[in-house]
């Protein structure tokens, strides 16, 4: 079992990247299991098909905010918290969830998901509605009230859940 490095602990920029790099690793050709830590993430809820308007204003909404957090602290356009490092923003990542027990991703009755981007850990409620007001004010159309920051935790026992992108 590999485990990836403590959350708390990534203090810097390679120390993030490893983190997502241990999180998203390539396939191999004999499956490994990792302990994943508890995670800080900006999320976006909803139930329609990864084809739906709804799952592309997700999108939308994690990468409007999630680079604007990035480029607004490294710029200066936002304050710098305690702890502050340059990071990069990483991949999309998608838990889908069946309300039934069978996933079938087209079924809005039953489909369940949660997008998400992974941020530091010194990324706050504040700073996201920082980050979330500049993203409106340049993007009135796009949903960003919809986002929020909080933190998850995989557990190997939640049945019908799988990640993805």
């Amino acid at each position: 079992m590999t485990s990836a490095l403590p959350y708390t602990s990534v203090k810097t920029s390679k120390a993030f990247d490893d983190l997502l790099g241990a999180l998203s690793m390539k396939a191999k050709r004999n499956p490994e299991e990792i302990v994943v830590p508890a995670l800080q993430v900006i999320s976006v809820r909803g139930n329609q098909p990864p084809s739906s308007k709804e799952y592309q204003d997700a999108i939308a909404v994690l990468y409007g905010i999630g680079y604007g957090l990035k480029m607004g602290l490294k710029f200066e356009k936002l304050r710098r918290p305690k702890g502050y490092f340059d990071y990069r923003v990483g991949a999309l990542g998608t838990f889908w969830e069946s309300t039934s027990g069978t996933l079938n991703v087209n079924d809005s009755k039953t489909l369940r998901w949660q997008g998400y981007l992974i941020v530091p850990a010194f990324v706050a409620g504040p700073l996201v509605d920082e980050a979330r007001a500049q993203a409106k004010a340049k993007h009135p159309e796009i949903p960003y009230d919809k986002a929020a920051i909080e933190t998850i935790s995989v557990s190997r026992t939640s049945p019908g859940l799988m990640r993805g992108s």
